[in-house]
């Protein structure tokens, strides 16, 4: 550090203090960003778990109701009005899960650029915590496939039915 030795006192504390001053700045600049990044996360959690409950309730008549009569189609309409509705929602499905743990979609919709996301696959990381889920308002958030997933039980005594929904981070 020959140029060190060079300078005066006067040199050394004010770029010393200049230095210390870029080191903070810079400091604070990354510490405020990811915890803006981490809050937008934890709001987004809170909005599809909030959105899942909410489409759990509402289709839960259909559901328990469901025998084969076209009532998927009634589900369906309220996926589709849900996703044209809120631009956060990519994926939105409803889905029960048989005695021998493999999910079965009775309605299900998508927007165009997450067409090959299927909710069984994006329920299959979290199909073991689904069994937790046990009475309205519960819901379970996780992350697969690139979306932020959520997950809401539907109040059903003849089967296990849930809601799924792909959030995504744009």
């Amino acid at each position: 550090m020959g140029f060190w030795d060079t300078w005066n006192i006067r040199q050394k504390l004010r770029n010393s203090i200049v230095a210390l001053t870029f080191v903070l700045a810079v400091g604070a600049v990354l510490v405020s960003s990811l915890m803006l990044r981490n809050s937008g996360q934890k709001a987004l959690q809170q909005k599809g778990a909030s959105l899942a409950s909410l489409m759990a309730e509402s289709v839960k008549g259909l559901v328990q109701f469901d025998m084969g009569m076209g009532i998927n189609d009634d589900i369906d309409k309220a996926m589709a009005g849900l996703l044209n509705s809120d631009k956060d929602v990519s994926v939105g499905a409803v889905l029960t899960v048989e005695p021998d743990a493999t999910a079965k979609i009775m309605a299900q919709k998508r927007e165009a650029r997450f067409e090959k996301v299927e909710a069984t696959t994006l329920a299959a990381s979290a199909i073991k915590q689904l069994e937790h889920l046990k009475k309205p308002g519960d819901t379970l958030a996780f992350n697969a496939q690139g979306l932020n997933g959520c997950a809401a039980y539907i109040d059903d005594p003849a089967k296990k039915a849930y809601v799924i929904l792909g959030l995504n981070n744009e």
